[in-house]
């Protein structure tokens, strides 16, 4: 064999030895771990959508980021896993503004009732400087850095007698939290509001120790309510909206490039569970209708009532909330109206 040929045979041999026989280098590992946590079950859409935040971050950040996804309080409920923001040792959570309300009166401007009339208008509000605010006071007042706006939908009434009008609440028990916010939203529609558990709130329904709730259809379908309620009346009055917030601590370790990839996963994400939540409204709907829960929708005039009866509850909350804040929402409320016609 020739010298030449004898030294391509050499060297196409050593090609093959490395190729097929020598490991290939490893990926890196991630250089930063981010672990989020939510109340929700997985077979959810709060689940899917935080997945998806996964694999934004995974890949916006070419690997340098792991992102684990813990559902079903796995890390705590919506208190303890804020605290730990707080404390740093989690680095994001889908939490429920209601449960912040005690040390952020602010985000109650969302609870006002009847103030969002349709989705559109409230993700825009939400989405606007109102949402800016109340985000620039939980890093303010609470140390945690929210960016954006998720949620489990809008509350309804549900009651074993059909409510078309604020005069059908007069005298009846109605099941709430123990909320003076709340409670004052029932006294004013001429209920008797009963403070009663979550957890307790099935065995109370069925065993008639109140006659009525509110929650999203979501908790309604899922907690079975229909099945111990003739009734469910599409009020919208109020949003039980959940931000997705990171700790302080963490974000200050990431690069700025990798913060921004964090920020515009958890706003891009939010668009699944936004409207995954409202495309399993209509289909939770259905299933309740079909098991025999009547649906009652509100004509225009019909929410204006309840939208005038309830009014004092604003009125008596906003120097609470922050009026400037209250009266900031009125007119971006307005002006989502006015350009959605």
């Amino acid at each position: 064999m020739r010298k030449k040929e004898f030294a391509i045979w050499v060297v196409l041999g050593i090609f093959f030895v490395s190729f097929f026989f020598i490991p290939a280098k490893a990926d890196a590992a991630p250089k930063y771990t981010l672990k989020v946590g939510h109340n929700q079950m997985e077979k959810t859409v709060r689940q899917q959508a935080s997945l998806k935040f996964k694999s934004l971050v995974e890949e916006g950040s070419k690997g340098e980021i792991l992102v684990q996804v813990y559902p079903a309080q796995q890390l705590g409920n919506d208190l303890e896993r804020l605290q730990a923001l707080q404390m740093g040792t989690l680095e994001a959570s889908i939490s429920a503004m209601p449960r912040m309300a005690s040390a952020l009166p602010a985000v109650q401007v969302f609870d006002l009732p009847f103030l969002f009339p349709s989705y559109e208008v409230l993700f825009k509000v939400a989405d606007g400087p109102v949402g800016k605010e109340i985000a620039e006071q939980m890093e303010k007042k609470l140390k945690i850095k929210g960016v954006a706006f998720w949620h489990t939908g809008f509350k309804q009434f549900t009651a074993n007698i059909p409510i078309r009008k604020p005069e059908d609440f007069k005298g009846i028990k109605v099941r709430t939290m123990e909320n003076p916010f709340l409670i004052a939203q029932f006294r004013a529609l001429d209920a008797n509001p009963v403070p009663i558990d979550f957890h307790e709130l099935y065995t109370s329904l069925q065993q008639k120790v109140v006659d009525a709730q509110e929650n999203d259809i979501n908790t309604i379908h899922d907690m079975k309510f229909y099945e111990v309620q003739k009734y469910m009346t599409i009020s919208n009055h109020a949003w039980i909206g959940h931000v997705f917030a990171f700790s302080q601590a963490f974000l200050s370790k990431l690069p700025a490039n990798l913060q921004t990839v964090v920020i515009q996963a958890a706003q891009e994400a939010a668009k699944i569970d936004r409207y995954g939540v409202i495309d399993s409204e209509k289909t939770m709907t259905k299933t309740m209708q079909d098991k025999g829960l009547s649906v009652i929708q509100l004509t225009p005039q019909e929410l204006d009532s309840f939208r005038k009866k309830t009014r004092p509850v604003h009125d008596q909350f906003s120097e609470k909330i922050g009026k400037d804040l209250v009266n900031l929402a009125y007119r971006e409320v307005a002006a989502a109206e006015k350009a959605g016609k």
